[in-house]
């Protein structure tokens, strides 16, 4: 599959875990990260100074998946 020698390149690069990042209104994308194996860390407030506040996002939840 794709997504697994993705995760084989990754390891090859010595990255011991990836983070994703998705939207708190976004359900579709919260449970591909959780059907890939990551893991919820928690929600966190995007500093003012990221180019996505001036889009209007205040918030992102995070994933980690441990390689």
């Amino acid at each position: 599959m794709e997504g697994d020698l993705e995760l084989v390149l990754t390891r090859r690069h010595g990255l011991k875990a990836v983070w994703l990042t998705t939207d708190p209104k976004n359900i579709a994308s919260q449970r591909a990260c959780e059907l890939a194996g990551a893991k919820y860390v928690g929600t966190i407030r995007l500093p003012k100074t990221h180019g996505m506040y001036a889009e209007g996002e205040r918030y992102k939840r995070r994933y980690r998946v441990d390689l």
